[in-house]
């Protein structure tokens, strides 16, 4: 048993050792405690972000994919919106089309021009923000840092997907067999050719009795008349029509106004 007279010093060697001891645990042990969950967390959000990159880079890859696999639609919008309208080629087609067909035009009409709205599209629904998406979200880290810039934004505006689009006005009349007919559309409808969007059909019935129409076969009795109005296409029109064909001198007909007037004595020099 210790002697009353070295317990003080044993309770202050005690107190001593406590306090070296808890200086210790805060000046070199804790830190190391600290710093080891420091980094176990920076380890979580390394893994976090390696997770995240991985699954924008598999998202971002797979629409690479579909663009590669998309389409080339240059071509068709060449064919089907160029910036001329070839009314000399567009008249070739339809004539084409009557002499294959057999069945007989009566009218071809083709109105102004007219702008086309180009149809509204959610931009949250085009490929282009679903990409843009995958940027907004930057890497995971809990330490105090300037907010994160997204390199791609998306416009977040909702608007029509094309623009610069004009239509044509075109308006065709033809007459014969109903089977003739079918056979006309079909010819008018090769994925070759430029695209003509019928919006209007009237069918009227064309007997034997009908009145004959100059220039056509005389009617039969189910024979019928169409007329239809579409639409042929422009994009970023340059205004230039192209018609170049050569008109076919005009002929005067039966109600010419120059024909010799009956008496006149075969147009002399006038006077006597």
């Amino acid at each position: 048993m210790l002697s009353s007279k070295y317990a003080p010093i044993v309770a202050i060697t005690i107190v001593l050792i406590l306090i070296l001891a808890a200086l210790g645990w805060f000046l070199a042990i804790k830190p190391q405690v600290d710093d080891t969950g420091a980094i176990g967390q920076e380890a979580d959000e390394v893994r976090t972000n390696i997770d995240m990159i991985e699954q924008s880079s598999a998202s971002i890859d797979n629409y690479a994919n579909e663009l590669e696999d998309a389409p080339v639609v240059t071509e068709a919008i060449a064919l089907n919106a160029p910036n001329v309208w070839d009314m000399a080629g567009f008249r070739l087609r339809l004539d084409d089309a009557v002499n294959d067909s057999g069945v007989g035009i009566t009218a071809f009409e083709q109105a102004p021009i007219v702008e086309i709205d180009g149809w509204e599209q959610d931009s949250a629904a085009l490929p282009s923000a679903q990409v843009a998406s995958l940027f907004q979200v930057g890497p995971i880290h809990t330490g105090d840092e300037e907010e994160y810039s997204p390199v791609v934004t998306q416009s977040g505006e909702s608007g029509p997907v094309a623009s610069g689009i004009v239509g044509v006005p075109l308006s065709i009349e033809v007459v014969g067999a109903p089977s003739e007919m079918l056979e006309f559309f079909t010819l008018m409808s090769q994925p070759d050719d430029a695209l003509f969007q019928v919006f209007g059909a009237e069918l009227l019935a064309r007997q034997s009795d009908s009145a004959p129409i100059e220039g056509v076969s005389d009617p039969d009795d189910g024979d019928v008349t169409l007329a239809v109005s579409g639409y042929a296409y422009m994009l970023n029109p340059d205004a230039t029509i192209v018609d170049e064909e050569q008109l076919e001198p005009a002929s005067l007909g039966s109600g010419s106004p120059f024909e010799e007037i009956a008496g006149s004595g075969g147009g002399g020099d006038g006077g006597e």
